[in-house]
């Protein structure tokens, strides 16, 4: 199904006059080819938009508030304080994520900030549907992610693998990442990374960004794997001691090596495309 056919399809099934456009991630790039094309298939939403239809969008994302801006019926939600809804007094924990919204505390048992962004867009739609601060604080505290997005598990030695290997993206790699760097209260943090597919003529360059983005005072050791994965470690090498850096074309190689290599109290996270088959490498340690 084309693009345009996909989000005609998907706005027939949700509310008539509610539309949410999350953000602009490069999860399309092959077939799109750029992320401006992108911000325009995801737009083409609002074409059927009615006269009372109400869109909800990342206010953050300025590829979607140009394009945006004819729209009078519509509300923004996003990190900063210039958004109709925003988050405030953020809070981490192994078991989730506390924040405030309009002087409400909140709480999603799910992991990294980038999902409190998708809490703002599900908040937006219930106040517009009038449910109360007590349904949607109800509700939030009950919300599940699918396998392989975000979870903390306890491994056999011990150590934590924060399972995030579902798919991945530069945007998405990069809020595991960040989400790693802010757990607290553990040995060493191990970052094991593998390709990002389908990103198109770029993706070497991705890969290289993604290496350059890792923070040697707050990660202990640099893990990947795969073709594309070799990239991530060329693009940190600049900024870790090489002993901190392990570069594997064998998975066997790599589960082997990690078995020797994790403590109890470590925090190992796992990050690739579907494609990489991470699953296996977790499953071996967990």
């Amino acid at each position: 199904m084309s693009s345009k056919g996909e989000i005609a399809f998907l706005s027939r099934l949700a509310q008539p006059h509610i539309t949410v456009i999350t953000n602009i991630g490069e999860s399309h790039l092959l077939d799109l080819g750029s992320r401006e094309a992108i911000a325009d298939a995801k737009c083409e939403i609002i074409e059927g938009a009615t006269g009372d239809s109400v869109l909800f969008y990342n206010g953050d994302e300025p590829l979607l508030e140009e394009r945006l801006t004819p729209l009078s019926q519509k509300q923004s939600f996003g990190a900063n304080s210039k958004n109709d809804f925003y988050p405030e007094d953020i809070s981490t924990g192994t078991d989730g994520m506390t924040f405030t919204v309009s002087e409400h505390e909140l709480f999603i048992p799910i992991l990294g900030e980038h999902n409190i962004l998708n809490a703002l867009a599900a908040i937006g739609v219930a106040r517009e549907f009038n449910m109360s601060w007590q349904e949607i604080r109800i509700g939030l505290s009950q919300a599940k992610l699918t396998n392989m997005r975000n979870e903390l598990i306890k491994g056999a030695h011990g150590e934590y693998i924060l399972s995030d290997a579902y798919n991945a993206s530069p945007s998405s790699m990069r809020a595991a990442i960040k989400l790693m760097q802010d757990l607290k209260n553990f040995n060493r943090k191990i970052a094991v990374l593998g390709d990002m597919l389908e990103l198109g003529d770029d993706e070497i360059d991705y890969h290289r960004e993604i290496g350059a983005f890792l923070d040697p005072n707050e990660i202990d050791m640099l893990y990947t794997y795969g073709d594309l994965g070799w990239y991530i470690a060329e693009g940190a090498m600049p900024h870790f001691k090489t002993e901190q850096i392990c570069h594997f074309a064998d998975k066997n190689a790599l589960i082997e090596a990690l078995q020797n290599q994790v403590q109890a109290n470590d925090l190992v996270l796992f990050k690739a495309s579907r494609g990489m088959r991470f699953e296996e490498i977790i499953e071996k340690l967990a």
